[in-house]
């Protein structure tokens, strides 16, 4: 599927002049920042699982932080004209789903019992503690439903995960609630200062016509147009992406638009086969690589939302980690599936 894709990618760029971005920066995006780069993580080291947590939440803990520090809500033309945070170089989605990460590798450390945080340090479960809730509030503050929809599918998968892994039941209904009453604070907090969470989810807000028109109504229009362009073109597929928009916003139908029915059932079937195995390795009680599992799910989730093909490097990584990832040795399918 990659081949034909790459080749799809390069004739575009070649020979259409009607593509919506400039042709350099479709084959910069996929070559550069997505295949490259994504395929030397088939090449991990899956003795330091603990140094890749360990970094990931690191790096995600400054980009929370220096996005409160640095983002007046009061002045953000993005934040006052639809309730959105973003910041430099972040939209809102981006910004969602990076919180949410947070919040999922905070809350997979603290309820782990591989001690990714020693057992008599105080100070880094407080840390970890506090920057899950940081994370919680940037998540509303930038009201993208496909992050916190992610958040909640993966929370499930992560409690069922801890009930495999021996924590006890009490312990997980206490994390509930007390994550219950944080969330409640905190999105009261976030719409106090502006955040239009529950009205995106609602879909009842008037005052934010521009995003509710793009979001909410035309999506339907472009999964339509999607699927009408592939019945047109069943063979090859229509294009990069759709005339006068850009990619659909659901890179399985993306697929089938950019290399026809037959590269976009290799693309369903790869994409399947991942997923379930991302979803193997969040329930293997001995895996070290389980936070792993649960970022791909939240990512392959995103990418149903929104993300194209070519721009979706974080799916990609995390996609070739997975497939690098030995989790289904022969002798211990009966561990991970009883």
């Amino acid at each position: 599927f990659i081949i034909i894709y790459s080749l799809r990618v390069v004739y575009e760029t070649s020979y259409n002049d009607s593509l919506v971005k400039e042709n350099s920066e479709y084959l910069l995006f996929w070559y550069c920042i997505c295949l490259l780069p994504g395929l030397t993580f088939l090449f991990i080291d899956s003795k330091y699982s603990k140094k890749y947590l360990y970094c990931s939440w690191l790096f995600l803990s400054i980009i929370s932080i220096f996005t409160l520090l640095s983002t007046d809500r009061l002045t953000n033309q993005a934040f006052t004209e639809n309730g959105r945070l973003s910041a430099d170089a972040l939209n809102p989605i981006t910004l969602g789903h990076y919180s949410v990460s947070l919040v999922l590798i905070s809350l997979y450390s603290l309820l782990s019992r591989k001690e990714f945080i020693p057992k008599n340090s105080k100070i880094i479960r407080g840390l970890f503690l506090i920057m899950m809730l940081i994370g919680l509030y940037i998540s509303f503050l930038a009201a993208s439903r496909g992050p916190i929809i992610a958040l909640l599918i993966c929370c499930f998968l992560l409690f069922i995960s801890m009930q495999r892994e021996g924590v006890k039941s009490l312990k997980i209904i206490i994390i509930l609630i007390f994550i219950s009453i944080f969330a409640n604070i905190l999105i009261s907090q976030a719409l106090d200062t502006g955040s239009s969470v529950i009205n995106r989810f609602l879909e009842t807000d008037n005052e934010f016509g521009y995003s509710r028109k793009i979001e909410y109504a035309q999506r339907p229009e472009l999964f339509a147009q999607t699927i009408e362009m592939v019945i047109d073109n069943p063979l090859l597929g229509y294009g990069l992406e759709l005339p006068n928009f850009g990619y659909p916003h659901n890179i399985i139908l993306e697929a089938f638009l950019t290399t026809g029915i037959f590269g976009g059932l290799i693309f369903i079937i790869i994409f399947s086969y991942v997923g379930i195995k991302a979803i193997g390795i969040i329930m293997n009680k001995k895996s070290s690589w389980n936070w792993l599992g649960l970022l791909y799910i939240q990512y392959a989730i995103s990418v149903m939302f929104s993300g194209s093909l070519y721009n979706s490097n974080i799916f990609w990584y995390l996609f070739f980690t997975i497939l690098s990832i030995n989790n289904f040795k022969k002798n211990n399918y009966q561990v991970y599936f009883n």
